[in-house]
């Protein structure tokens, strides 16, 4: 986004099918002792969702986005990503924007 390449790596991918339309979701697990605000949470759930439109649904399967979530095991919080990710994204594209332009000024 913007320039930065951000790694997004799922630790469990789903398929299903369900009255004839074929679904993708996924979910990531976060193991650390400091614990994410909600707001960071969810963008983390929204680049998931985004991920899997991106790179791993296959032509003809829906990203579900109630099926995408960040997962806190140490804080037990499980962050889904939200219905509609353009609010999401876009302020992770505009943070983007920021780092590529602090970075080519130092």
């Amino acid at each position: 986004m913007a320039g930065v390449q951000i790694t997004v790596a799922p630790d469990l991918i789903m398929r299903w099918e369900d009255n004839g339309n074929k679904y993708v979701g996924a979910v990531k697990f976060r193991i650390a002792k400091n614990k994410l605000d909600f707001s960071a949470g969810r963008n983390a759930a929204s680049l998931i969702s985004y991920f899997l439109q991106k790179s791993i649904a296959k032509q003809g399967e829906i990203v579900d986005n109630a099926h995408c979530f960040f997962v806190d095991v140490m804080a037990d919080v499980i962050y889904p990503a939200p219905l509609d990710t353009t609010l999401s994204l876009q302020e992770i594209n505009d943070a983007c924007l920021e780092y590529v332009t602090l970075w080519n000024a130092a």
